[in-house]
């Protein structure tokens, strides 16, 4: 052992050196870990965002669709209110899935359907032979539309029911 500077041998400067080394190379590990786990609970919040971002688009969409099939269900049939449901059928299929979209398009067929009856019987009447039966059978068909209307509604508030829960 050599004496240095001070009374420290060489060993002793190999020591302390080493020790520094240590010291940096935890202290960097220190500082890596940390941001790490930042950039774990940065991604985390952001899922979470992504999350209530669709819930919320879904829910806006939900209460727009809900306005239109009340609205339906006041004016029956309304033709007008018929297209605005092939324009939720196109935002569900982004915001709910096909199955959801293909629900809302059976809604606005039977819609349709319905208008079309309607319409049909507020033509004026003629004396033809077997024209009562086909009016009567004309609002039995609108009767039957609407009780079909009113069962694909609630089925499709149950397909969207699913989709519109919010959970992390």
């Amino acid at each position: 052992m050599v004496e240095t500077v001070m009374g420290i041998t060489d060993l002793q400067i190999k020591l302390f050196t080493a020790i520094g080394q240590i010291s940096v190379a935890a202290a960097v590990g220190l500082i890596a870990y940390r941001q790490w786990r930042t950039a774990e609970q940065q991604a985390a919040t952001a899922r979470k965002k992504l999350k209530a971002d669709l819930f919320d688009r879904r829910l806006a969409a939900f209460e727009e669709l809900e306005t239109t099939i009340t609205a339906l269900t006041r004016h029956w049939p309304a033709e007008d209110l018929c297209h605005e449901l092939s324009h939720h059928a196109r935002k569900f299929g982004y915001l709910f899935g096909a199955p959801v979209a293909k629900a809302v398009r059976e809604l606005e067929q039977i819609s349709k359907r319905a208008a079309a009856s309607e319409n049909a019987l507020r033509e004026p009447a003629t004396d033809e032979p077997g024209n009562g039966l086909r009016r009567a059978g004309q609002r039995e068909n609108v009767r039957h539309q609407r009780m079909k209307f009113g069962v694909q509604a609630a089925h499709l508030r149950d397909l969207i029911a699913t989709d519109l829960k919010l959970s992390h």
